[in-house]
């Protein structure tokens, strides 16, 4: 069920962004031939990334926890396997892009590609934020449980779209 959820997860939090986009013209000045759909989804997926960066520490010392105590395990050894629960999403989110991209018969611009540099600086952010808040979520599970809450939140707050001006300042 696990490869499944993972799967679900983008769809079902892309499928009210696009909808709510759409009916509220979240677009603004977008051009009629750029694809609505696709430009949300791919921010959403941005987003994923660094949300999954954020919370796989967390969730990795969760379940380790009893471990923990008991054994001294090195910390780096937490980061590792959160940054490998975060590639395994990556390549989720990387097939189910591409699989829209194909779907809505988007071609995608040479610029777009250098987005792909920084997935990498998201990941070491990520991490960095989610070692950081893991004691904290461990101590008080309800942290844990807001931060999915609060990152929806700060989601439906952030701009993914800039329209690139053709002239002027």
């Amino acid at each position: 069920m696990g490869y499944v959820w993972a799967l679900l997860r983008p769809l079902f939090v892309g499928l009210p962004i696009i909808v709510v986009g759409k009916r509220f013209n979240l677009a603004g000045g977008m051009s009629s031939e750029t694809n609505y759909e696709i430009y949300a989804f791919a921010g959403l997926i941005f987003f994923r990334i660094f949300y999954d960066a954020v919370e796989c520490p967390q969730i990795v010392m969760w379940r380790a926890r009893r471990v923990l105590k008991e054994v001294a395990i090195p910390y780096s050894a937490v980061i590792i396997a959160s940054g490998f629960y975060v590639l395994v999403n990556l390549c989720i989110y990387i097939l189910l892009l591409v699989t829209a991209l194909i779907v809505f018969d988007v071609s995608v611009q040479p610029t777009a590609l250098l987005s792909i540099l920084s997935i990498p600086v998201f990941i070491l952010a990520g991490l960095s934020i989610g070692i950081t808040l893991a004691p904290v979520a461990l101590f008080y599970l309800d942290f844990r449980y807001s931060l999915g809450f609060v990152s929806g939140v700060l989601m439906w707050m952030t701009p993914i779209f800039y329209v690139m001006q053709t002239g002027g300042i």
